[in-house]
């Protein structure tokens, strides 16, 4: 795709961010303005945003822990979706989670939501189990997991 980037998160473009979690994820419950700031004091490799002609489409967030990663958001505009930014993203995630020595990495997706489910089984991810009453409206998630190899 002509012009896109895949950048570093700025914090000052933290309500850019805010407002495609909201529209990605419409009713379901989004993380509150710190958390973002406080992931990404702890590893702003972890932080990265999709970018067409400067304009911020889409976001991917995670986690490192000590020998695995956790895959904790990722949003893409929805006129940007089908265009191979979300995958872009997570590639480039999981390249940095290789970078830093991690060997498995996690997410959860809600079992409801098969697109999602099926673009992660499509980068490698597999169902390990479902987590009952993950989030807190009671829905239940799906633990996916990928090696890196």
């Amino acid at each position: 795709m002509e012009n896109l980037s895949i950048e570093k998160f700025n914090p000052l473009n933290l309500n850019e961010i805010l407002e495609i979690e909201r529209n990605a994820f419409e009713k379901k419950e989004t993380f509150p303005k710190e958390y973002f700031l406080e992931v990404f004091k702890k590893w702003p490799e972890g932080f990265l945003v999709a970018k067409i002609n400067k304009e911020i489409v889409g976001y991917a967030i995670g986690e490192k822990n000590e020998n695995s990663g956790l895959i904790i958001s990722v949003a893409v505009k929805k006129e940007w979706r089908r265009k191979g930014i979300g995958r872009k993203l997570i590639e480039k995630l999981l390249e940095n989670f290789k970078k830093e020595g991690m060997k498995m990495i996690f997410l959860h997706v809600r079992e409801e939501n098969k697109e999602a489910i099926n673009f992660y089984q499509a980068l490698g991810f597999k169902i390990i189990e479902l987590v009952d009453n993950y989030y807190s409206n009671g829905e239940n998630a799906y633990l996916m997991e990928r090696t890196l190899g």
